[in-house]
């Protein structure tokens, strides 16, 4: 089966061949006995018949876009093209071991001669897609000493993926490795999923590696850091959250660490025997 894609810089339609995808997909969603791949292109639907649960729906959404410009030496006949793929498997049913949401984001860049390559460009998104979405699938089913191991590996999208799985699993064992992340020199969206990750587990433990990755931020990523660090709690996130209320010099940020204080004030009066708030 073929997929039709419209190229938006110039509105041709293209074609590529899907037969990677659904290999892959038959692979991440195994042991299928049935399994097939059905048009309109943008959203297309994947069933497969598994006699233990019956008949288990997904939905694929692939968002295709080329951007292109000339190469900054002006040769007409070479340009640099960039292709974003958006993919997004969610499943319409349980299905044991899986995540009922996988999405996937790849941009690819290179210099090609004019209307050369094309589909085979393509069709590397495509495959990095699957790539991802099996390694997702595989990080699912795994082990939890696997998924925090996986959390200090050298591949990067394994240990995105895995930052995310630890989080939902509540890993309080990935602290130590989620703490490492944030402190660290990883891209921002991954230092973000891992301060999410440990908001989730909630570990106050893990406060000291949030106040860290705050230094020498900009306010809007410092906020974020700032309401993580009043959903964690405890007695030295009060303790910034007060330090930061009073004595930072951006309004917004001072706001920020007000709200988030008063918000962690709420919760601990909520449980009962509140202490003593910081003047």
């Amino acid at each position: 089966m073929r997929i039709d894609v419209v190229d938006r810089t110039d509105d041709r339609s293209q074609s590529i061949d899907t037969q990677a995808l659904e290999r892959g997909l038959a692979m991440l969603l195994k042991p299928p006995s049935a399994f097939s791949l059905s048009a309109p292109p943008e959203l297309a639907d994947f069933r497969f018949r598994n006699a233990a649960q019956g008949e288990i729906g997904w939905q694929l959404e692939m968002t295709i876009a080329f951007v292109t410009e000339r190469t900054s030496d002006d040769d007409p006949d070479r340009l640099r093209r960039a292709v974003g793929l958006s993919t997004d498997l969610r499943s319409l049913g349980e299905v044991d071991g899986l995540p009922r949401s996988i999405a996937v984001d790849t941009l690819k860049t290179e210099d090609v001669p004019r209307d050369s390559a094309r589909i085979t460009f393509l069709e590397a998104g495509v495959s990095e897609a699957v790539r991802r979405l099996s390694m997702a699938a595989d990080l699912w089913r795994a082990p939890d000493a696997d998924v925090v191991a996986a959390l200090s590996g050298t591949d990067e999208t394994r240990r995105g993926l895995a930052v995310v799985v630890a989080g939902q699993r509540r890993l309080k064992s990935a602290v130590l490795p989620l703490s490492s992340i944030v402190r660290g020199d990883a891209d921002e969206t991954t230092i973000l999923q891992a301060v999410g990750a440990l908001v989730s587990i909630g570990e106050p433990s893990a406060v000291g590696a949030l106040i860290d990755a705050a230094r020498q931020r900009s306010a809007p990523y410092l906020k974020q850091i700032i309401f993580a660090v009043g959903e964690i709690g405890g007695e030295e996130a009060e303790a910034y959250l007060f330090t930061v209320r009073n004595g930072h010099s951006d309004p917004a940020v001072r706001e920020s660490a007000r709200e988030a204080l008063d918000e962690m004030l709420r919760r601990r009066a909520s449980v009962g025997n509140p202490p003593e708030p910081l003047e």
